[in-house]
């Protein structure tokens, strides 16, 4: 397990270039667990959805993205170690029907995208892939699946008070809510007919007392997606009205929506290719999550800490007790 560069150069080199659009018809065995073998196509299979990501994200840096790529074989050659100790784990000291894992392996392909196992075999043939090391590698995932809840228990782990108390006291930075605004807007598109007029008729309302969340549902140009004028900062996560920090609305509207106060509109704003009127709903101030807001959070992070030490413990172990030999040539 010490010897990491090995199975990474022999990666590397069967990588050949970082392109790795596709894995090469040669195969050796790449590392001898007990009784398994680890090929080297399993490693830069598990490998090269995160290379095909790196690609994209690190496209014209190519040291970086030779950097990266590394790590991401090394890390999936720790991966297929790990998870075939856990294999031989279970060999020795545990037994699953294999009824049991089949009918899971069935249940898995009809709730799935393929529906049943003809489309799924079509599929993997696409890909130059059989269904027996399909089956083998979800059969793994199973039973991988299993032994970690066996012997890491989520259930079992509990987290005292004074270490949640203790964790938000000592990160307060990371609970800070900063000054932002609640807004709503009204856009009238220049296409409109008398758009500029119109637009300073709905101030002149607004000005005389009539209700922005009417003047919106009647006259925004986004009134089916935004009711009510609600500009929300974060539209994608529905369950909450978030507000916009400052600076992170458009240049035009920034500094205008911070110098209103709440329940007050603007003036007409003229942008390129329409009017703007905006409203502040609500300022919230910038402060520090209450603990009750953020016990959630904190308690599953340090859950997720301790599973994760423990987890670490039981590899520790089985790595003393299991033959691992990394094949160099």
């Amino acid at each position: 397990m010490k010897q990491f560069g090995l199975i990474l150069l022999m990666a590397m080199g069967g990588l050949g270039t970082v392109t790795a659009q596709e894995l090469p018809a040669f195969d050796r065995v790449a590392a001898v667990v007990e009784d398994s073998i680890i090929t080297l196509s399993e490693i830069q299979r598990l490998a090269l959805p995160t290379i095909r990501s790196l690609q994209t994200r690190l496209m014209g840096q190519p040291q970086v993205l030779e950097s990266e790529v590394t790590d991401a074989i090394r890390e999936s050659a720790r991966i297929k170690i790990e998870r075939q100790m856990i294999m031989y784990e279970y060999k020795r000291n545990f037994s699953v029907p294999e009824s049991v894992i089949e009918r899971r392996i069935e249940q898995k392909i009809k709730e799935g995208q393929f529906q049943n196992r003809a489309n799924l075999v079509r599929s993997l043939q696409a890909q130059g892939r059989t269904y027996e090391s399909w089956y083998r590698e979800e059969r793994e995932n199973l039973i991988v699946s299993f032994m970690n809840a066996h012997f890491v228990p989520r259930e079992k782990i509990l987290v005292s008070p004074y270490k949640l108390e203790s964790f938000y006291a000592a990160n307060q930075t990371n609970f800070i809510v900063k000054e932002n605004v609640k807004l709503r807007r009204l856009q009238i598109s220049k296409s409109r007919t008398d758009a500029a007029k119109l637009a300073q008729q709905i101030v002149a309302q607004l000005d005389g007392g009539s209700e922005f969340v009417k003047l919106a549902d009647q006259y925004h140009d986004l009134k089916e997606r935004e009711p009510g004028g609600r500009w929300d900062a974060a539209p994608e996560k529905p369950s909450a009205w978030h507000g916009w920090e400052k600076g992170d609305l458009p240049k035009e509207s920034d500094a205008i929506a911070f110098a209103l106060k709440p329940k007050q509109h603007s003036r007409v704003i003229e942008l390129p290719d329409c009017y703007l009127i905006l409203y502040l709903e609500e300022r919230v101030l910038q402060h520090v999550r209450p603990l009750a807001e953020v016990r959630e959070v904190i308690e599953q992070k340090l859950a997720d800490q301790e599973l994760e030490r423990l987890r670490k413990n039981w590899v520790a172990k089985m790595e003393k007790s299991t033959y691992v030999h990394l094949i160099s040539n």
